[in-house]
């Protein structure tokens, strides 16, 4: 975040403090903490997370979205499922990108990227 981005934000708060304090609630918040790691690109810690806090609905859902990044379609599935929320791919995308992995598998294919699963 840019100084100004945080200024503007602190901004919004009657005091440093109190924008301290939302903040360290955030933070200690396991849902913003899986979304975060995610976009920091750890997994593997998001995961370990999610499993920790399974029968949440947030955290069961988040939990499909780190299967889907790991490229394991059914798993995600199921915890959409549990979540009682819908896959944020629709089916048609999910069918194609299980042909392409399908395809991956002959090291040659062009639209191979074995580095992105979700790229796949």
């Amino acid at each position: 975040m840019t100084e100004a981005a945080e200024r503007e934000i602190r901004s919004l708060f009657e005091s440093h403090q109190e924008y301290e304090q939302i903040q360290e609630r955030l933070l200690a918040d396991p849902i913003i903490q899986i979304a975060l790691l995610i976009k920091q690109g750890n997994w593997q810690e998001a995961h370990h997370i999610a499993q920790a806090h399974e029968g949440n609905p947030e955290a069961d859902y988040w939990h499909g979205i780190i299967h889907l990044i790991e490229g394991d379609d059914w798993n995600a599935n199921y915890w959409f499922n549990r979540s009682k929320k819908t896959s944020p791919r629709p089916a048609a995308q999910i069918n194609r990108i299980q042909k392409r992995r399908i395809a991956c598998l002959d090291e040659a294919h062009p639209t191979c990227d074995s580095t992105n699963p979700i790229r796949m």
